[in-house]
């Protein structure tokens, strides 16, 4: 039985009630209201797992190894494994939260490894707990509440359009990428405003309301591992339910650079079997070149990728690796500004 089982069961004396729940087997997600009870103090407890509590509404306090936090609404609390921590609810307004617990992996794994470098703010922390205020959590919020629950969103996506037998793509949003180590930062495409619509997004964010996933059911594909599985729950909640796919404007930063290699490659031709009947044709971020489509039906359709549609040869920005801002006229500079971090 999985910690989070034996929490909800023996560490609070009143009233929980569970709105949405999600377990896999490295992690459990919940949506859940505690409500005013005798005993209004949880036990102190720790258990061999990631916790990451954010707070809809509530009077509440955590204390995590002598240190307090004034969960208010729109915090964020994140604690690591094995750090002894307590819950008080101060009054009798209810406490509603979304919690995701993450399975502490083994030293020596490839997760183990990813996770550190994911989490690696409060594996800092001596306390082993890192605490986000409503003002940190101000600009995601708003953004979220505004979204349309009905589509899936990531921060960094490619959009197509056919002309002839020639496909042409054009990458929307921006984001930092750099090494593992967080070094050697570069700005990727160009910021967007608002949601902007694309036939996929890239796997190193995603947004989905738990709506969609409770009335569709949607899982990623297990058959995927670390490459192409946001491209293909983008792929299979259009073609099965016409769900749309868009990028928000949100500060999201990618630890790695991202290398081509024969497993990305073999899952291209995975989707391309599996989606061997698509009604239209999907770029992704990563690969310009590898295409999912329909086979049968665009048999003279080559898979070569174009970057710049007409537009952007006409006129096109780039954030260089200096973080610079270039700007092209007819794929000639013209200027070079500097941007402000």
């Amino acid at each position: 039985m999985w910690d989070w089982e034996l929490i909800k069961s023996g560490s609070s004396q009143g009233r929980y009630e569970v709105l949405v729940q999600y377990t896999h087997e490295d992690f459990h997600y919940a949506h859940a209201i505690s409500y005013d009870t005798e005993q209004n103090e949880y036990c102190l407890h720790n258990h061999a797992l990631y916790e990451l509590v954010y707070c809809v509404r509530g009077d509440v306090i955590y204390q995590a190894e002598g240190v307090r936090y004034q969960m208010e609404p729109h915090s964020l609390l994140l604690l690591a494994p094995a750090v002894l921590h307590k819950l008080f609810i101060r009054s009798e307004q209810p406490f509603e939260r979304h919690t995701l617990y993450i399975n502490y992996f083994d030293a020596n794994s490839e997760m183990f490894s990813l996770m550190g470098k994911c989490l690696q703010l409060f594996n800092q922390q001596s306390v082993g707990s890192a605490y986000y205020g409503p003002a940190e959590c101000a600009g995601i919020v708003p953004l979220l509440e505004r979204l349309d629950k009905n589509r899936l969103y990531g921060v960094a996506g490619i959009r197509s359009f056919r002309f002839g037998r020639s496909v042409y793509e054009q990458f929307a949003g921006c984001i930092r990428e750099s090494q593992k180590d967080g070094s050697e930062q570069i700005i990727r495409g160009e910021p967007i405003f608002s949601p902007q619509e694309v036939d996929t997004f890239d796997c190193q964010c995603l947004i989905v309301h738990s709506c969609l996933i409770k009335e569709y059911n949607l899982r990623f594909d297990e058959n995927l591992t670390f490459d192409l599985y946001g491209e293909e729950l983008s792929i299979g909640a259009r073609e099965n339910y016409g769900i749309r796919s868009c990028v928000v404007p949100l500060a999201c930063q990618h630890y790695s650079r991202g290398r081509l290699s024969q497993r990305f490659t073999d899952g291209i031709e995975y989707l391309n079997r599996k989606y061997a009947g698509a009604k239209r044709v999907y770029a992704n971020v990563v690969s310009p070149s590898m295409l999912v489509y329909n086979r049968k039906k665009h048999k003279r359709l080559k898979p070569v990728m174009y970057r710049e549609s007409f537009l952007n040869f006409l006129f096109s920005r780039k954030i260089t690796r200096s973080g610079r801002m270039q700007i092209k006229i007819c794929k000639l500079p013209v200027a070079s500004i500097k941007m402000c971090k």
